[in-house]
């Protein structure tokens, strides 16, 4: 009988040193993940807002992309087809040199565009428009760049006395601007996408452009 107290006693004291080393690492796992997402969407801001390049945000859920089991992000570039491309050939391609994000270990629990709500239901295309003045290089109109906001939820198997789980970080790209922010989110306080810096319309030519 003595014998298997002491063997509870120690697998109690296992478990209390072990456990929050391991729900320790899943956070820091999935701190990453959101790292990542940030880096991403900071290349697409300056592919676009540098570069002059049509490029489009995609959300493809777990639904749709077995491998990825939060979701996965991925930038695409639009090509300039001639009069003798090949009829089959894509319009949107992935954008060279950035990379995808696969959530492993989180979920998105929201996105927003202008600071109002997508449906997350199903895969999200969120075209980036012209650059940081509003003109594409030939000098015509383009549409400003939107505000774009991702909240992201850590995956928990269960929730126990160790693991209470469900961190959550939020990823801005602010309109206009050619960096992205992340920051911890507290449960408590709720999510409130960022819009970023106002765009003087009147400044970039574009007066007669509904706000």
């Amino acid at each position: 009988m003595i014998e298997v107290i002491v063997v509870v006693v120690l697998l109690g004291i296992a478990a209390g040193v072990v456990l929050p080393r391991l729900v320790g690492s899943a956070v820091r796992q999935a701190e990453l993940e959101a790292e990542s997402l940030r880096v991403m969407l900071a290349q697409a801001a300056q592919r676009e807002g540098l570069g002059g390049a049509d490029v489009l945000i995609r959300f493809t859920p777990a639904e749709n992309d077995p491998a990825a089991p939060g979701g996965r992000f991925e930038a695409f570039q639009r090509i300039e087809k001639s009069d003798t491309a090949d009829p089959d050939q894509p319009e949107w391609v992935p954008a060279r040199l950035i990379r995808p994000v696969v959530l492993t270990f989180t979920s998105v629990a929201g996105v927003a565009v202008n600071g109002l709500p997508a449906r997350v239901g199903g895969i999200v295309e969120i075209p980036l428009g012209g650059g940081l003045d509003g003109t594409s290089s030939a000098g015509g109109d383009r549409a400003a760049r939107p505000g774009v906001s991702v909240l992201l939820r850590r995956i928990t198997a269960s929730a126990s006395f160790t693991d209470q789980g469900g961190e959550l970080w939020q990823v801005d790209l602010p309109t206009g601007e050619l960096t992205s922010r992340l920051a911890r989110v507290s449960p408590t306080v709720g999510w409130r996408p960022g819009l970023g810096r106002a765009v003087d319309l009147d400044a970039t030519g574009r007066r007669t452009q509904p706000w």
